[in-house]
């Protein structure tokens, strides 16, 4: 099996920063021949033989542009793809991909929603109506070609898809027909050909496309393509998870809202009175929070989906011994006005502000020599810091690198 290209490697040039600070949510990026034959005719054959197929969906576009999509048996798919159908199959099981599945998990760490994967296949013309997707969708063109119109992000990060009906912008499911209002609360209006762009993508070429961004395709000739998205972890997610789990502790707001048999009039007196209460109430949890607070939130829910890494050996730490993060992804470090709180795999510990210089050298060295650490802060001597690293290795934030280690 050859190497798995990584999609900072295809996408993020001439550097990650630039990509996530002016590209990532908000335009699209075509990359020409940036993905590795080998590894493109490697899924193209997994396709072929069916190989890792999970759910799949056939889908075509009327005469007036209407997109209709159905579930679509296996043994159909030939069938499907013979009159004018795009096959879209669910292929996150691919072992070929998760490689980049996980890169996706790291960039956008979200607890409500795994990584995915889907591979589309099409022959000549087949393809998609105009629609937005709420996803950040990362296309690999495997077979032949494919025709792109596409727009920018006209709705920053949405969380639910958009597509025309009857030349208006509406939402898909759970808000099927309601309006697409913009960032500027006007409802949106058709795209503008004007403002979109043609991107034919050719064998080993990507694609990203933001949320929010308008988009139909077509193949040209028979085209093979896979498409990766990660999770959604949006802002307003942390902050309501946050809310609700101090807010779930008062008795108050666990208790029903009970109209009973009341007839027409007003909001009754007891609703009246539990609801200025948790207005008080509301208030008082906001006033609490702060970014300290925030960020340890997000901290741990970028974890909360991530395995305790498996330790090989936890044995004791001696000068010579070499450590490394017991997890690839690291750690997260928040730094509080009386503490430092490390988030990983296993969950959150709590470590004195002095360990602040220490914890910030270890983020940036995932593979160190036990007394090399003396160097990254001059309080440190060898017993403190013996112990501070053991207790790390029996938590579960570092590992001992064994001989066949080559992290």
């Amino acid at each position: 099996m050859s190497a798995t290209p990584t999609l900072a490697t295809i996408f993020a040039a001439p550097s990650p920063a630039q990509f996530f600070d002016e590209v990532f949510g908000v335009r699209c990026r075509h990359v020409v021949g940036a993905v590795p034959p080998q590894w493109t005719n490697e899924r193209a054959a997994r396709w072929h033989a069916r190989v890792d197929l999970g759910p799949v969906d056939a889908a075509s576009v009327d005469a007036l542009g209407v997109q209709h999509q159905h579930a679509c048996a296996p043994d159909a798919i030939d069938e499907r793809l013979s009159t004018q159908h795009t096959i879209c199959a669910d292929v996150s099981r691919d072992p070929g991909l998760a490689p980049l599945l996980d890169e996706l998990a790291t960039w956008v760490p979200s607890a409500s929603e795994p990584p995915f994967a889907k591979l589309y296949a099409s022959h000549e013309q087949a393809g998609f109506a105009m629609h937005m997707d709420a996803h950040h969708v990362f296309v690999l063109q495997l077979r032949g070609h494919k025709r792109w119109t596409v727009s920018d992000a006209v709705v920053t990060a949405p969380l639910c898809g958009g597509k025309l009906l009857a030349g208006q912008p509406v939402h898909v499911w759970p808000h099927e027909g309601d309006p697409i209002v913009g960032d500027d609360g006007v409802p949106l209006q058709a795209p503008n050909p004007a403002d979109l762009r043609v991107v034919e993508l050719a064998p080993g070429d990507g694609l990203y496309v933001p949320p929010g961004a308008w988009h139909a395709t077509a193949a040209r000739g028979e085209s093979l393509a896979i498409s990766m998205s990660p999770g959604r972890a949006p802002l307003l997610r942390v902050v309501m998870a946050l809310l609700e789990q101090e807010l779930v502790r008062r008795p108050a707001w666990r208790r029903d809202l009970v109209r009973g048999p009341a007839g027409a009039g007003l909001v009754a007196a007891s609703i009246r009175r539990a609801l200025d209460h948790a207005v008080s109430e509301l208030r008082a949890v906001v006033h609490e929070v702060d970014g300290v607070l925030l960020q340890r939130a997000w901290a741990m829910t970028a974890f909360a989906r991530l395995q305790a890494a498996q330790l090989a050996a936890r044995g004791e730490v001696r000068r010579s011994s070499v450590l490394v993060h017991a997890d690839p992804r690291g750690f997260v470090l928040v730094v509080g006005d009386q503490a430092c709180h490390v988030s990983f795999a296993g969950g959150e510990i709590e470590l004195p502000l002095v360990a602040q210089r220490f914890l910030v050298a270890l983020g940036a060295h995932p593979r160190v020599r036990a007394d090399e650490v003396l160097s990254w802060d001059p309080a440190l001597d060898w017993d403190g810091a013996r112990e501070l690293l053991q207790a790390l290795v029996d938590l579960g934030v570092l590992a001992m690198a064994d001989a066949g280690d080559r992290r």
